[in-house]
């Protein structure tokens, strides 16, 4: 017999069931460049998630990471992996891991293709904001921000997709839009490719929920 879909494999505790995908079609819409909407950001920004300080950081690491990206190489991947294995003190990188890297279709993307604002777009959804406060478990380390781009867009996402009536939400939608629609075109601009997955989660997984051949969605992938 066919085992039972449980937890994140579930499509009514998914939230399937209510997701309105209507609210996400942009139609002819086309936003200015991703830049220009992330340095207006603090200012636009009702709430005042967002310092000015922080975002000239972000362009800044966007500046630096542009050439590196298009430079990138499985070698040069397992290198980042290798020294943060080594930074938090967790042990060697597991050979699995190692090879999986080592066999990354990895090609030069092309600025004609995959061009900064998509670079700048994906990094928006992936980088961590930090403070100048030290961590107090750890003084080499800095402090997160309490706000997160990527976390409040996704949050945003979570209860626009699923919220019985817009109300508030309208006003939130109208200022995301733009990463949303930048993040959509990067994503889209990337070439295809098969490759072993991993992803990081702050919850457990226990692996009999996931047997071979089971469909379903988990954690985002």
């Amino acid at each position: 017999a066919a085992s039972v879909a449980r937890g994140r494999m579930t499509v009514a505790t998914g939230g399937f069931g209510s997701f309105r995908c209507e609210r996400f079609r942009l139609g002819d819409y086309q936003p200015g460049r991703l830049k220009d909407w992330l340095e207006a950001l603090p200012g636009a920004d009702p709430k005042k998630r967002f310092s000015e300080e922080q975002i000239k950081d972000v362009v800044q690491k966007w500046e630096e990471k542009c050439p590196k990206v298009r430079g990138m190489t499985p070698a040069k991947v397992l290198e980042m992996i290798e020294a943060a294995y080594e930074k938090d003190h967790t042990g060697p990188v597991p050979e699995k891991v190692k090879t999986d890297v080592q066999n990354l279709p990895i090609q030069a993307i092309d600025a004609t293709v995959v061009d900064d604002e998509a670079v700048l777009a994906l990094l928006l959804y992936s980088l961590e904001l930090y403070t100048q406060d030290p961590d107090p478990e750890d003084p080499t380390k800095t402090l997160p921000c309490r706000y997160q781009i990527y976390g409040e867009f996704n949050r945003f996402c979570r209860e626009w997709a699923h919220a019985e009536e817009e109300g508030p939400l309208r006003a939130e939608w109208e200022l995301f839009k733009p990463l949303f629609y930048h993040l959509n075109t990067a994503i889209h601009a990337l070439p295809a490719a098969s490759a072993v997955l991993y992803r990081g989660g702050k919850y457990g997984v226990e692996a009999h929920d996931y047997p071979l051949g089971k469909t379903g969605a988990w954690g985002g992938a």
